[in-house]
């Protein structure tokens, strides 16, 4: 697919999640969105706790109403956290600014992983749900991203919709499966869908 083509249905894409948000669907759990969930995801809580990783700098992809993204900052870790839609980002920080998490720990920022405009590099990078919203021709920019941005030594943390398995074999170009496991995605107050997860640590440029 040529580049401009590329380009044209990514802003596509990211025009259909602001429509989402704009319309309240976030709310009634519509289309691709998981249940709500109040506390740190147990999968990435439990990752992190056995790579004994307490701070440093953590961005979060997909990060919608920045629940995930406030409860790594209340862990010490200096958070970005992206989303697409603008809205999910102006909604995420009042909720922080509601539960009195420090700016300085945590910021939301409207960008698309696709063509991020960041610059940083991050030790934990996670994803909880986002990479399987992707179509099989986005992978291939989401993974060279990922990566840029991940440093050397870094963690990819990752959970993705059990059916869609098959998606991850992108990832093993750039990264190295280091564990994975058969979950679900937890929620309040239903169960989510079952899903993987997956340790990743990224190969040498």
């Amino acid at each position: 697919m040529k580049t401009d083509e590329k380009r044209l249905k990514t802003i596509a894409i990211t025009l259909r999640w602001e429509a989402a948000y704009r319309k309240g669907e976030h709310q009634t759990g519509e289309g691709a969105f998981l249940p709500e969930l109040h506390t740190l995801d147990h999968d990435f809580a439990k990752a992190l706790e056995f790579f004994g990783l307490r701070n440093g700098k953590l961005l979060e992809i997909g990060a919608g109403l920045g629940v995930q993204a406030m409860r790594y900052a209340r862990l010490g870790f200096d958070v970005t956290a992206i989303d697409v839609s603008a809205t999910a980002m102006e909604h995420a920080r009042n909720r922080a600014a509601e539960e009195s998490i420090a700016p300085g720990s945590l910021r939301f920022v409207a960008d698309n992983i696709l063509m991020t405009a960041l610059q940083d590099t991050f030790d934990v990078i996670a994803d909880r749900g986002c990479y399987a919203t992707f179509k099989q021709w986005e992978l291939e920019d989401y993974c060279r991203n990922v990566h840029r941005l991940l440093s050397p030594d870094g963690l990819f943390l990752l959970k993705v919709n059990a059916g869609r398995y098959k998606m991850t074999q992108p990832l093993e170009t750039r990264f190295r499966i280091v564990q994975s496991y058969d979950t679900f995605y937890h929620g309040e107050p239903r169960q989510g869908p079952p899903a993987g997860f997956f340790i990743l640590k990224p190969r040498p440029a």
